[in-house]
Formats: C-alpha cells, sequence, structure tokens
C-alpha cells in the first residue's frame, strides 16, 4: 500500500513536472526551460573528451533532441506574409456597424463627457455642418496631434443616457464586479467600476438620479462579498 502511494506520488510529480515545462496544445517545452536547459547541454557539449566519457551518448542524443525541438518551435513561430492587394478604387467601403453607427458615436472632448446626449453624435455634428459623418469623424481623430479618442457605447445606449445602467443596477438581484477586470477592455472592464460609480453615477451626475454613496458602497463591497461566500463577522446595514 505505502509502495503505490509513493508511484502514485511520483507519477504526479513527474506529471505535474512535465506541465511546468511543456506547452499543453503543442506539447513543445516553454522557451526558457528550453533556453536554460540548451545552455547547459551546450557547456557539457564544449567540455574536454574525458569529462564527458561518463554517459555522453545518452547526454549527446538528448542535446540533439533538444536542438531539433528549438527548430520545430521556430517553424511553429514563423508568420505568413500576405502582401497587400492592389487599389480597386478610390472609394473606401466601411462595413463594420462601429464604423457605420455614427449616431452613436461620440468624440471625447477635452472635458470627456460619458453620458452624452443624441445631439453630441459624430452624425449630429456632421448634419449642422453639411458634411458626411465620415468626413467628420476622420477630421476629429487628427484633433489633439491624433489622439482624440471617440466614445462607442457596444449596446445599451438607446435613450442616450445611462437610465437603463442606474435601473439595473438598482434592482434587488443585481450584483456588480464578478468578471472581466480588464481582458475585454475594448468592451467592459469591470475594474473602472467602483471608481466610476463613485465619482459619477454617485456624485458628479446631471441628467438623472444619482445613487446614494452609501447604498453604493454596500453595493461595492457587502453584497458582492456575500453572494460569493465571503460574509462580514459585523453586519453592515443595507
Amino acid at each position: 500500500m505505502l509502495q503505490d502511494q509513493l508511484n502514485e506520488i511520483n507519477r504526479l510529480q513527474e506529471e505535474l513536472r512535465d506541465l511546468a515545462v511543456r506547452d499543453g496544445l503543442t506539447n513543445l517545452f516553454n522557451r526558457r526551460y528550453l533556453d536554460e536547459t540548451l545552455e547547459r547541454e551546450l557547456e557539457w557539449v564544449r567540455m574536454g573528451a574525458k569529462a564527458r566519457q561518463a554517459k555522453s551518448k545518452a547526454r549527446l542524443q538528448k542535446y540533439e533532441e533538444l536542438v531539433s525541438e528549438q527548430q520545430a518551435e521556430k517553424v511553429t513561430q514563423n508568420e505568413m506574409v500576405i502582401p497587400p492587394a492592389p487599389r480597386l478604387g478610390n472609394d473606401v467601403v466601411i462595413a463594420d456597424r462601429l464604423a457605420v453607427e455614427f449616431d452613436n458615436m461620440y468624440p471625447l472632448e477635452d472635458d470627456p463627457s460619458y453620458e452624452p446626449r443624441a445631439e453630441d453624435s459624430i452624425a449630429a455634428q456632421a448634419a449642422r455642418r453639411g458634411l458626411s459623418p465620415a468626413a467628420l469623424a476622420y477630421d476629429r481623430l487628427l484633433e489633439n496631434d491624433g489622439k482624440r479618442m471617440f466614445y462607442f457605447p457596444v449596446f445599451g445606449y438607446q435613450t442616450h443616457d445611462l437610465s437603463r445602467q442606474v435601473a439595473m443596477l438598482q434592482d434587488p438581484n443585481a450584483i456588480i464586479s464578478l468578471s472581466d477586470a480588464g481582458a475585454h477592455c475594448g468592451v467592459l472592464c469591470d475594474a473602472s467600476m467602483p471608481t466610476f460609480m463613485l465619482s459619477y453615477l454617485v456624485r458628479d451626475r446631471k441628467r438623472g438620479e444619482r445613487l446614494a454613496l452609501e447604498w453604493t458602497v454596500n453595493l461595492q463591497t457587502r453584497k458582492t462579498a456575500r453572494a460569493v461566500g465571503l460574509l462580514d463577522p459585523l453586519p453592515i446595514l443595507a
């Protein structure tokens, strides 16, 4: 029984070691392990003949295997270069919805607004100036030495304000900050939610109802902790 347990421990240790040094998808050694091992084996290969007498054949074979694997890794990392196709004309056709919904695209001014009105959109500004929305968008992107940014709420902004978002936050079943910390920051970023709620929805909002400070702190702390089983030892009144 003891020997079986030792064998299982050894097997698991070997499995963990293999997971630490090999990529699970390609089954190739990771670069750091490969480089360190190659350097160590290369130093041994450069030693004199007497120093290489013990197990020299096995170690040389191991070194050759590592070199071969390094070459295989280089092949997998090669990039395919596709030359640009010749232009077929002077007209630019924009098909992406992010580029054509100018009525939902808002320049972030020097004093940015994250709750812009419909009349602040690129489409509305272009209509007032008698320009095409695309032309105005390109002109505005060139402002501030090409650093002008646009605000494009992907969904949930059909009313051109944050009233729907506030209503959802106030739902008794709502739990916040349980998912994305920024991996998809082009769409959402839960890591910025606490500061945005406190600075804008609690303090600075002018286009609708503000959230109460104590209610918002409870929503961000105790309610979230309770949802994942992290209960405070001292109760906090909602």
